[in-house]
């Protein structure tokens, strides 16, 4: 198969769906079969007509065998569930959370106070330190008894 076009899964499932439509849309009688086959590049695919999966049939050392294709529709809807569960779960929480939780005046201003204070030390501690640093950086005056030696 030279010539032939590769297609992705998600181009043979759609093809596939595709497929199953075309019936229904025929003057031709639906089928019956519970399987529906479709010849793919390596194989066939094959939709079953009652729950919707599909499968990948190929002939492996002389004998044919189906493998499920994955169906990415169920990871996007359990991550989907997941997802509609937290954002319910912060709603509720966002609904219990009032103003009654959040710090009055009084605490903020009491709060401020405090930091304020704290700033106040520590620039006194910075200028001491400053201070002391200039002190020791400061030449010391000559000694007099080293200029008799």
């Amino acid at each position: 198969m030279a010539g032939a076009t590769r297609i992705g899964r998600a181009g043979l499932v759609s093809l596939l769906a595709i497929c199953a439509v075309t019936p229904a849309l025929s003057a031709e009688p639906e089928s019956t079969a519970r399987y529906e086959m479709e010849r793919v590049d390596g194989g066939f695919l094959r939709l079953d007509r009652q729950t919707g999966e599909v499968s990948h049939c190929r002939e492996i050392q002389g004998a044919w065998a189906c493998q499920l294709v994955p169906d990415e529709r169920e990871a996007y809807q359990k991550r989907l569930g997941e997802l509609e569960k937290k954002n319910a779960d912060l709603h509720k929480r966002l609904e219990k959370t009032d103003e009654a939780e959040l710090p009055s005046d009084e605490e903020m201003d009491k709060a401020f106070s405090f930091f304020d204070g704290f700033m106040d030390r520590f620039a006194e501690l910075a200028r001491k330190f400053r201070d002391r640093m200039e002190e020791v950086d400061e030449p010391s005056a000559p000694d007099p008894q080293s200029d008799n030696i």
